[in-house]
């Protein structure tokens, strides 16, 4: 009878014990991958890619594409949107919803009123756990390279701060002429190739480069304190400016590696767009000409008064010639004339 029972039920406890055995197994090689996973990750910066957006729509998936094919593998998105009247917060969510896994993180931040530029770089940026954070805004694109070539040039260089180059296209993809008038920043690159008091200097008299190549520490956005919102559209004067300051030379990487889109009807680059000449002149006239005038450099103070009174009177579409306000200046006569 003893022998019968043991017959019936030593093969059954033989089944279970080979099945918790394997299950014991691969449990504990799925745990040696998870944390090999991990492990790596932890010996690699997290950068986090911080975008923002209003009414991005149109090119917003383009965009995420670009951070998903980064060739850098620890990265954390976040998305901060500015309360947008379209479909970008339902793509953002569709999109994520599909790509979280390729994240060490992946975040969504939704405003509930829109609060302007700063105000979304505010958000974004303050939710960046990573050590690196490169900002965009959402109809920009990255260079599958981007995001490496970023980490290494800073790690080689020791810096904590630089300045990518980019190429420029229009809103239908079209390249534009960095070279030509088209561009806004001509030569910015070359620009930056001096030393840290020269950029301090350049600061006072004009915007140094465009903010979507810039790539920077969380230690320098926590030492600046963030982007000032009370010049809620003037976010890449705030910044670079508050980084100088602080006494961070903006590096230049000479590798183009973001795409960046100049749309005609966008804050930046609308000559009719009130809110962006209005923010900068606050700031120039709050913050910079004081600077100015407090080392005795009055005239170079007036000159930058009427150049941004001028893009004020612009956009405002005053009624009279704004040229006759450049004549105010005598830096603008002199270099005319190209003596200055």
């Amino acid at each position: 009878m003893g022998c019968f029972i043991c017959n019936l039920f030593l093969p059954k406890t033989f089944i279970a014990t080979r099945r918790i055995c394997f299950c014991v197994v691969i449990t504990n090689s799925l745990y040696r991958l998870y944390n090999k996973k991990f492990q790596t990750m932890e010996n690699i910066d997290i950068v986090s890619v911080c975008i923002i957006t209003y009414n991005s729509s149109k090119y917003i998936e383009e965009t995420l594409e670009s951070v998903r094919r980064q060739t850098y593998p620890a990265i954390e998105l976040i998305i901060s949107d500015d309360a947008s009247s379209d479909d970008t917060v339902y793509i953002c969510e569709q999109w994520i919803a599909k790509n979280r896994s390729r994240f060490c993180n992946a975040l969504l931040l939704k405003a509930e009123k829109n609060t302007g530029v700063c105000g979304n770089i505010n958000r974004a940026n303050g939710a960046a756990n990573g050590r690196w954070i490169k900002g965009m805004a959402g109809d920009d694109s990255l260079m599958p390279d981007a995001i490496q070539s970023y980490v290494e040039f800073c790690n080689q260089s020791n810096c904590q701060v630089c300045v990518s180059g980019a190429y420029f296209m229009d809103e239908e993809s079209n390249p534009l002429d960095i070279e030509g008038e088209k561009s806004l920043w001509n030569h910015y690159i070359e620009d930056l190739e001096c030393t840290y008091p020269e950029q301090k200097t350049m600061i006072k008299h004009h915007l140094l480069c465009p903010g979507p190549p810039m790539f920077f520490s969380k230690d320098v956005w926590t030492v600046i304190g963030g982007c000032n919102a009370t010049y809620a559209y003037a976010d890449e004067w705030v910044m670079q400016y508050s980084m100088l300051k602080n006494g961070y030379k903006l590096n230049p990487l000479d590798k183009k590696l973001i795409v960046y889109r100049v749309s005609k009807n966008s804050l930046c680059h609308n000559p009719f767009e009130t809110r962006s000449y209005d923010s900068q002149f606050g700031f120039v006239k709050d913050v910079i000409i004081p600077d100015l005038v407090h080392h005795g450099h009055l005239l170079d103070a007036w000159d930058l008064f009427v150049q941004k009174k001028t893009q004020c009177v612009i956009a405002h579409k005053r009624n009279f010639n704004y040229k006759y306000l450049l004549l105010m200046s005598p830096l603008y006569i002199l270099r005319r004339l190209k003596i200055a």
